[in-house]
């Protein structure tokens, strides 16, 4: 079974909800496919619903595919997998032909503007205003992925940028490129 997710990921993304359907009625004998391609990213808590229905199926395998670009909470199922959890063994994730992978910490749009401008839960002034704990503990989870991709990166000398930490920490976007292949 072969279930896409391209370009958004929305609040009640139908494909996210199918998948997580399927992974739950999943049985021991079944192989589902994931496929994730020029992704923008988005509802980070949909991915996270995602996360949590592939951490608890009972499939026989599950394949995660990523191919263009994977943008923030879809950089993040893919740093998820490679760099964060390994404890699952009938996970594997493949990039096909290469992947642009942009991670950044999360954001949510200032309430009652009509800038374009975000908020980032480092930036909030304790005691954290009402209605930002989803923002706050999201970043966390953000961070520790991040974390353990950083850490994978030097413990293998990996060549990436050197300011790679300094722009995630400062809420910026970072890049890193993939070539085709098996990570998981």
């Amino acid at each position: 079974m072969n279930i896409t997710i391209d370009k958004d990921i929305r609040k009640a993304d139908q494909r996210i909800a199918y998948a997580t359907r399927r992974l739950k009625q999943a049985n021991s004998s079944d192989i589902i496919t994931i496929v994730v391609i020029f992704n923008n990213g988005g509802f980070t808590p949909a991915i996270e619903r995602l996360v949590d229905a592939i951490d608890k199926t009972k499939a026989f395998q599950v394949h995660l595919v990523f191919s263009g670009y994977a943008v923030s909470s879809a950089a993040y199922l893919f740093a998820y997998y490679v760099f964060y959890n390994k404890k699952r063994t009938n996970i594997t994730v493949h990039v096909k032909r290469s992947l642009s992978l942009v991670y950044h910490k999360p954001r949510t749009p200032v309430p009652s503007s009509n800038t374009g401008e975000v908020i980032f839960a480092n930036t909030l002034p304790p005691p954290y205003p009402t209605g930002y704990q989803l923002l706050i503990n999201t970043t966390t989870r953000f961070d520790n992925v991040f974390d353990s991709m950083m850490k994978h990166f030097r413990a293998s000398n990996s060549q990436i940028a050197h300011n790679l930490e300094d722009v995630y920490n400062y809420n910026g976007d970072i890049q890193i490129m993939f070539d085709a292949g098996k990570y998981r």
